[in-house]
């Protein structure tokens, strides 16, 4: 069974910021999708796939566990990154260093969970913050 993360962004961040965050954590190479794109992380191999609503229906709800009562903005991409097993630490590696560099390219909320269920970080006004280690 592998390990999905996900990741919840308002619908103001912007397909470059996106970018310039996989490029500064290693990732250069994406495959154009219907939906948006998608690519693996060089080190551990983890693969991720964004949904962009320019591209196809994004659910503007957050879908996260428990978001609706703490947080509220209208999300316009979603990205599901899923590990590697053998590569556990790797990818937790590149996904903490994927989401810091997403909240220093952009101003755009978002939050990171795990399959909806468990919220581990979020990016909002006052910066990124990590509410449970991942």
């Amino acid at each position: 069974m592998s390990i999905e993360m996900c990741i919840e962004a308002e619908d103001v961040l912007r397909f470059e910021a996106l970018v310039l965050a996989f490029n500064k954590t290693g990732v250069h190479d994406f495959e154009e999708e219907e939906y948006g794109f998608s690519g693996l992380f060089p080190i551990s191999g983890m693969a991720f796939y964004v949904f962009q609503k320019e591209k196809c229906t994004v659910i503007p709800q957050l879908l996260a566990e428990g978001a609706d009562k703490k947080f509220a903005w209208p999300v316009g991409t979603r990205i599901k990154f899923r590990y590697v097993n053998e590569n556990f630490d790797e990818c937790t590696s590149q996904l903490k260093a994927f989401i810091s560099n997403l909240a220093n390219v952009s101003n755009a909320n978002f939050l990171l969970s795990f399959q909806y269920d468990t919220i581990y970080a979020v990016r909002d006004k006052g910066g990124l913050h990590k509410i449970a280690d991942f």
